[in-house]
């Protein structure tokens, strides 16, 4: 007779996020070998953390993973980046087929001039472009009903930060 050994813990998100970014504690990795439901989820985190360093030539810089206000993204949500006094507002909205982004922050801040900004999809990079002089991006509004991810560069002390927001859905 064969024993099913059922998990009904599962790890956070935030604490996969962070074994992905290499900060994993003995627990985690203890429960990562029995649970391969977040084995599963840990390596498709470290996939898109990999995939974004690569796509946007920022390899081992620091990296910052917030959240949007609201995982469903019907249409609007925001999220703020950094801590004071330079908090960085992100807000995006979805209307038409198209998925605009906007980037508030106060006139001394310029770290996001030009910033590329990337969109990553279950399949990887869905779409690439750059914040323009207005603080104002834009993609083709991506395939519905699937979880999505902005990666932004922003340049502080002439050093480059990986800012991850995400995972949304539209």
């Amino acid at each position: 007779m064969t024993t099913v050994v059922s998990n009904s813990w599962h790890a956070p998100d935030q604490s996969l996020i962070l074994h992905a970014l290499g900060r994993s504690d003995a627990e985690l990795a203890e429960h990562l070998e029995t649970c391969a439901a977040c084995r599963a989820l840990a390596d498709s985190y470290g996939a898109v953390l990999a995939a974004t360093r690569e796509t946007l030539h920022v390899g081992s810089s620091r990296v910052n993973l917030v959240s949007c206000g609201n995982e469903w993204l019907l249409e609007s949500a925001e999220c703020r980046i950094g801590d004071s006094p330079h908090t960085l507002l992100v807000a995006l909205s979805a209307v038409d087929s198209m998925l605009y982004g906007r980037l508030t922050v106060d006139e001394t801040c310029t770290c996001w001039h030009d910033a590329p900004v990337r969109l990553f999809g279950p399949n990887g990079l869905v779409a690439s472009g750059r914040v323009d002089a207005d603080g104002a991006f834009q993609f083709g509004m991506p395939d519905g009903g699937n979880r999505y991810s902005l990666g932004l560069v922003l340049t502080r002390h002439n050093t480059p930060e990986l800012q991850i927001i995400g995972s949304f859905q539209v």
